[in-house]
């Protein structure tokens, strides 16, 4: 009878846990901060790993990348235009087009500033490994979404 009742249960436990939705993502465009937070910790594990960072350079190093990461955000949010592509007149889109191209120049000299500061803080072999880095943790992020999405679209399989 106990063993009844605890199998019962177990596969209530286990059912209203698979019956949970997995949390979609919001509407497209909208952000969400909880994966924001999770990608922003695993990018935090995955750069003082590849840099093998002690933790005084650890100390020095994260609160100035977390600044040009803000900036060089902010410097995106610029890049957008106000309305639709398919909106825009041919007079309106070189302006975009204008602005984005002064922009990517003040993008690229953010990162001499920071490569410097960098400098400051992390031998050069290190600031180099920061920059492949970088690159790496989004080619991850990009093929675990592609995965993710993939799943998605094959129900019952994993």
């Amino acid at each position: 009878m106990k063993k009844g009742i605890l199998i019962s249960l177990i596969v209530l436990i286990v059912a209203a846990v698979n019956a949970q939705p997995p949390g979609p993502p919001g509407p497209p465009g909208e952000k969400n901060p909880k994966m924001e937070k999770r990608i922003e910790s695993m990018r935090i594990a995955f750069i003082t790993k590849e840099l093998n960072l002690t933790p005084s350079e650890s100390q020095a190093f994260w609160p100035v990348f977390n600044e040009m990461k803000d900036r060089e955000k902010a410097l995106r949010e610029q890049m957008k235009p106000d309305k639709p592509v398919e909106e825009l007149t041919e007079q309106e889109a070189n302006t975009v087009l204008d602005q984005q191209m002064n922009l990517m120049d003040k993008e690229v000299t953010l990162r001499r500033e920071y490569t410097e500061r960098f400098r400051k803080i992390l031998p050069a072999t290190k600031v180099l490994k920061l920059q492949h880095a970088e690159g790496e943790f989004r080619r991850q992020l990009v093929n675990e979404v592609k995965e993710r999405r993939s799943r998605k679209e094959r129900p019952g399989r994993k």
